[in-house]
């Protein structure tokens, strides 16, 4: 009966303990055995912030069990021309801000717009918000720089 508990058991890769073959982690020392399961494990613990203090006086957060490439998350930085068009073209609606980012001024551009649009001082109010916001706005809502 011994040499067949024998034949389904395994040695854990990672502490050379006897463990059931088709366990998916091991008793003794906790690590997960299976593959498929690591992997998944790891891409959530990837997706998950861990902050990290630096320097006492700021926080800087990273992405936890960063195992792979940075550049495959970077997204590219927004262009300011394409900021400045929609808010000419479409900066009433608060189209520029939506792309910046900065949903809230956009959903309150387009408030205005919409329900108080048939006054003209409320247009005017808008217009002049959104040729203010085209002349100073330099970063998206998560702080990047635009790229010229």
């Amino acid at each position: 009966m011994s040499e067949e508990n024998n034949v389904n058991m395994v040695q854990c890769p990672f502490c050379a303990e006897k463990i059931n073959v088709s366990a998916k982690k091991c008793r003794y020392c906790g690590e997960i055995v299976d593959p498929a399961l690591r992997i998944v494990t790891e891409m959530k613990n990837e997706s998950k912030p861990a902050v990290n203090i630096v320097s006492g006086s700021g926080v800087n957060i990273v992405p936890a069990g960063n195992n792979f490439s940075s550049a495959a998350g970077a997204v590219a930085p927004k262009q300011r021309i394409t900021y400045i068009l929609l808010g000419i073209f479409l900066g009433g609606l608060g189209i520029h801000n939506f792309y910046a980012g900065y949903s809230g001024r956009g959903v309150a551009q387009l408030l205005i717009s919409l329900l108080v649009g048939w006054l003209v001082l409320p247009l005017v109010a808008v217009w002049i918000w959104v040729i203010i916001e085209v002349c100073t706005v330099d970063k998206d809502a998560e702080g990047n720089l635009f790229q010229n």
